[in-house]
């Protein structure tokens, strides 16, 4: 009995030697396809959904600078357009005296609409927001 003993334990230091070796071939960086290709996957919101960067686009741009922008008369002339201003600002005014300029901020992938306007999704601290983007301003907000 001893003697199957011995070949039983070689035989299993044997089986976990090969599958360190196995092991060993293969790095953390294989289990994340991104660092494979050299790109990067931003994280997915629980809310938002995809993330993207803020240069992923010009529509991209366009919010990531107005989120940066202190929230002044001037910020609603550039960034609101005129035929929905009014009831924007009626509506998110206090919010966005409140929280901008934003210090960090989470931009959704774009979504295509129908007549050509972009929407974006956009996480500032806990308040999730759908953005309408057309003409290169803003024409809908929406909390999520």
């Amino acid at each position: 009995m001893s003697g199957f003993v011995k070949r039983l334990s070689f035989v299993m230091v044997l089986m976990v030697f090969c599958g360190g070796l196995a092991c060993a071939q293969t790095t953390v960086r294989t289990f994340f396809p991104a660092t494979r290709t050299g790109s990067s996957v931003l994280p997915v919101d629980s809310v938002i959904g995809q993330t993207a960067d803020s240069s992923s686009s010009q529509f991209h741009l366009l919010v990531a600078k107005a989120l940066r922008s202190e929230y002044s008369y001037e910020w609603t002339q550039k960034y609101i357009r005129e035929d929905v201003r009014a009831a924007l600002i009626r509506l998110f005014g206090d919010w966005l005296s409140a929280n901008l300029p934003a210090k960090g901020f989470l931009l959704s992938v774009l979504h295509t609409n129908a007549d050509g306007s972009v929407g974006i999704n956009i996480r500032v601290g806990e308040t999730c927001l759908a953005v309408v983007v057309a003409d290169g301003q803003i024409v809908s907000m929406t909390r999520l």
